[in-house]
């Protein structure tokens, strides 16, 4: 295994506890190393400028003296104690000088202290770092005006000061790492309180991961924790959402065994009874009416059947395909399909509406719901009757709707029974054969997902409509929704 894939295994291990603390505790490392940085900066400018206030109060003092109007031998006595004092007043710290001429006579001090490398000006002073004696000194320098000289002769004396540095800077270390091993104790304190926090904040998850382990071990009851913070309710909700639907969709499924199992067992019962029968007869007619009831108990429970998946695959979301499509031009459609049936029933069906009607749906199912209001209103519609269909806009209504409705002038249904014709294996007729009380409890849940709605109405003076009112999606072109009626699509029948 490759050096690669071994660090994206590791990191795919990592747990969002350790990502946690690794992503707070970095960026507090990284400002504990930079406090430390500032500190260490911070304790040397101020020992430096110490040093330096220091050094200037000194030049000060010693020239003062060497510009006193006394003579050069006095003045140097004087300037030899006063630095003398000085240095051991200065607590270890040595204080190495110079006193020169300006022609570069040494007049008292060291004669190896460093000179500066640019031109001084009178009363002047420079500081600059130097080595002397092999060690690293700061080291101050001045030109004052000669005391005892003539006052029409522009003579200048020239004073350096030297100190150690390193004492200073020894002491700056010191002072920093007086404040970091403080700081590096609290930096300590915050990582063990901070492990403790993000324990502490993810038991919350913890909790959520055992509810889902219930969930893994067959429970599909709604999470809940309390007290939970605002991002793990975010995930709780999203998983009660998904269980919902989980649980919709597994009581869809038992509803579905369950009528499938009861509807097919009267029709399945029938099939074998007269197959029975049909092996004992031996008249050739009486064996032929057993075989034309056996293939209508068939052809009973293929319609049962192909309206049990159809009412199933409306219900679940797996499959679908939902996008924009004229639903005026699929009515049209399916109508055409259905001519020869209503020519043999000598029933006089068409379409009356407008050209296009854009929703927003699966057409698929929209087709099957189409097809079984058809179907309903040939069934159960007498000779010479009519079945009308319709699809109309409504743009006046906001959002606009588009209305489809299957009408037929057919015996009906009485009003106090509207309410029930959208119930599961409800039949207005049950003597008439071939209906199984699917259609329209199909036709309603179609409408649902195209979040419309199917509603039932009865006709005057008799007669059956549905209609499914879905709101309208956008027009490709509106020139083309001018409404007309098809009469293509009917046959005159005598």
């Amino acid at each position: 295994m490759s050096t690669q894939t071994r660090f994206k295994i590791r990191m795919k291990t990592t747990s969002l506890r350790d990502s946690l603390i690794l992503l707070l505790l970095v960026p507090q490392l990284l400002a504990w190393l930079l406090g430390s940085m500032v500190a260490w900066q911070i304790s040397q400018n101020y020992h430096e400028d110490q040093l330096e206030t220091l050094m200037t109060n000194q030049m000060q003092v010693i020239s003062r003296i060497m510009q006193a109007n006394k003579p050069t031998e006095l003045r140097l006595r004087h300037a030899e104690e006063t630095l003398a004092l000085m240095d051991a007043l200065e607590d270890s710290v040595e204080l190495n000088y110079q006193i020169s001429t300006q022609t570069g006579k040494i007049l008292l001090g060291n004669p190896n202290i460093p000179k500066p490398d640019m031109k001084l000006n009178r009363g002047q002073e420079l500081f600059y770092n130097g080595l002397l004696d092999g060690k690293k000194r700061r080291i101050l320098a001045m030109e004052i005006p000669d005391g005892s000289a003539d006052p029409n002769q522009d003579q200048h004396i020239r004073i350096i000061l030297a100190k150690d540095s390193k004492t200073y800077y020894d002491r700056a270390g010191r002072l920093a790492r007086n404040m970091l091993f403080p700081l590096a104790g609290l930096a300590l304190l915050h990582i063990v309180l901070l492990y403790f926090g993000v324990r502490r904040g993810l038991k919350p998850l913890r909790k959520l991961v055992e509810e889902i382990g219930d969930i893994q071990n067959g429970s599909m009851q709604r999470v809940s924790i309390k007290n939970a913070p605002v991002e793990i309710e975010s995930v709780t909700n999203a998983l009660n959402h998904l269980l919902d639907t989980m649980n919709s969709q597994v009581d869809n499924e038992k509803r579905f065994i369950n009528d499938a199992a009861h509807q097919l067992r009267t029709p399945l019962a029938g099939l074998i009874s007269q197959a029975e029968l049909a092996m004992g007869e031996s008249d050739p007619q009486k064996l032929r009416e057993r075989i034309d009831k056996m293939h209508g108990a068939a052809l009973r429970s293929s319609h049962l059947v192909q309206q049990l998946l159809s009412l199933a695959r409306s219900e679940g979301k797996a499959g679908r395909h939902p996008g924009s499509y004229d639903l005026a031009a699929l009515a049209r459609e399916v109508a055409r399909e259905w001519i020869p049936k209503s020519i043999v029933r000598r029933i006089d069906m068409g379409y009356e509406g407008v050209n296009i009607a854009m929703v927003r749906g699966d057409r698929l199912l929209m087709r099957e719901a189409i097809s079984n209001l058809i179907d309903n209103a040939l069934m159960y519609s007498e000779e010479s009757s009519v079945v009308n269909v319709s699809v109309r806009r409504l743009e006046n209504e906001y959002p606009p709707q588009v209305v489809l409705e299957v009408a037929d002038n057919g015996p009906g249904v009485p009003p106090d029974q509207l309410s029930e014709v959208f119930k599961r294996f409800w039949r207005a007729n049950n003597h008439i054969a071939g209906g199984c009380g699917l259609g329209l409890p199909l036709v309603g849940r179609v409408a649902e997902q195209h979040d419309g709605i199917a509603t039932a109405h009865s006709a005057d003076p008799h007669g059956f409509i549905v209609r499914l009112t879905i709101p309208e999606a956008a027009q490709p072109d509106a020139s083309q929704t001018l409404e007309s009626s098809f009469t293509s699509l009917r046959r005159g029948v005598n």
